[in-house]
Protein backbone atom coordinates (compact mmCIF):
# COMPACT_ATOMS: atom_id res chain seq x y z
CA UNK A 1 0.00 0.00 0.00
CA UNK A 2 2.85 2.22 1.00
CA UNK A 3 4.80 1.58 -2.24
CA UNK A 4 1.54 2.17 -4.34
CA UNK A 5 0.87 5.56 -2.72
CA UNK A 6 4.41 6.36 -3.69
CA UNK A 7 4.27 5.47 -7.01
CA UNK A 8 0.99 7.44 -7.51
CA UNK A 9 2.67 10.76 -6.23
CA UNK A 10 5.58 10.10 -8.34
CA UNK A 11 3.29 9.53 -11.42
CA UNK A 12 1.03 12.68 -10.11
CA UNK A 13 4.56 14.94 -9.36
CA UNK A 14 6.00 13.63 -13.31
CA UNK A 15 2.38 15.03 -14.53
CA UNK A 16 2.18 18.21 -12.87
CA UNK A 17 5.20 19.12 -14.07
CA UNK A 18 4.33 18.04 -17.44
CA UNK A 19 1.09 20.11 -18.00
CA UNK A 20 3.50 23.08 -16.48
CA UNK A 21 2.21 23.44 -12.57
CA UNK A 22 5.27 22.53 -10.48
CA UNK A 23 4.17 23.67 -7.03
CA UNK A 24 1.66 20.85 -7.51
CA UNK A 25 4.77 18.67 -8.54
CA UNK A 26 6.49 19.90 -5.65
CA UNK A 27 4.03 18.72 -3.31
CA UNK A 28 3.64 15.21 -4.15
CA UNK A 29 6.96 14.32 -5.06
CA UNK A 30 7.83 15.38 -1.54
CA UNK A 31 4.98 12.80 -0.11
CA UNK A 32 6.77 10.63 -2.86
CA UNK A 33 10.29 11.20 -1.21
CA UNK A 34 8.92 10.24 1.98
CA UNK A 35 8.56 7.09 1.39
CA UNK A 36 10.84 6.13 -1.27
CA UNK A 37 13.91 8.89 0.05
CA UNK A 38 16.24 6.73 -2.80
CA UNK A 39 14.63 7.12 -5.49
CA UNK A 40 16.58 8.57 -8.13
CA UNK A 41 14.45 10.02 -10.70
CA UNK A 42 12.01 11.00 -8.10
CA UNK A 43 15.02 13.69 -6.51
CA UNK A 44 15.39 14.54 -10.06
CA UNK A 45 11.84 15.27 -10.60
CA UNK A 46 11.64 17.12 -7.10
CA UNK A 47 14.75 19.22 -8.23
CA UNK A 48 13.20 20.23 -11.56
CA UNK A 49 9.99 21.11 -9.68
CA UNK A 50 11.87 23.16 -7.59
CA UNK A 51 14.52 24.96 -9.66
CA UNK A 52 10.97 25.95 -12.06
CA UNK A 53 9.86 27.69 -8.49
CA UNK A 54 12.65 29.43 -8.15
CA UNK A 55 14.25 27.58 -5.04
CA UNK A 56 17.75 27.11 -6.50
CA UNK A 57 18.70 25.67 -3.18
CA UNK A 58 16.17 23.24 -2.70
CA UNK A 59 16.60 22.07 -6.56
CA UNK A 60 20.85 21.67 -5.77
CA UNK A 61 20.29 19.55 -2.90
CA UNK A 62 17.97 16.94 -5.15
CA UNK A 63 20.19 17.05 -8.26
CA UNK A 64 23.37 16.39 -6.10
CA UNK A 65 20.99 13.38 -4.47
CA UNK A 66 20.15 12.04 -7.53
CA UNK A 67 23.36 12.44 -8.89
CA UNK A 68 24.83 10.06 -6.26
CA UNK A 69 22.01 7.66 -6.13
CA UNK A 70 22.73 6.81 -9.98
CA UNK A 71 20.58 9.62 -12.49
CA UNK A 72 21.90 10.41 -15.38
CA UNK A 73 24.31 12.97 -15.20
CA UNK A 74 23.89 14.51 -18.43
CA UNK A 75 20.04 15.49 -17.69
CA UNK A 76 21.07 16.68 -13.85
CA UNK A 77 23.88 18.82 -15.49
CA UNK A 78 21.19 20.49 -18.29
CA UNK A 79 18.81 21.46 -15.33
CA UNK A 80 21.54 22.81 -13.25
CA UNK A 81 22.61 24.87 -16.62
CA UNK A 82 18.51 25.64 -17.00
CA UNK A 83 18.54 26.97 -13.33
CA UNK A 84 22.01 29.07 -13.47
CA UNK A 85 20.27 30.70 -16.92
CA UNK A 86 17.32 31.55 -14.78
CA UNK A 87 19.54 33.19 -12.26
CA UNK A 88 21.46 34.95 -14.62
CA UNK A 89 24.69 32.90 -13.79
CA UNK A 90 25.92 32.06 -17.18
CA UNK A 91 29.86 32.19 -18.66
CA UNK A 92 30.14 33.20 -21.87
CA UNK A 93 33.00 31.95 -23.96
Amino acid sequence: RVQYAAWQHLKAGRAALESGDPRAARKHLELCLDDWPRSAEAHFLAGRAARKCGDAPAALRHFETATGLGYDAGEVELERALGALAEGDFVSS
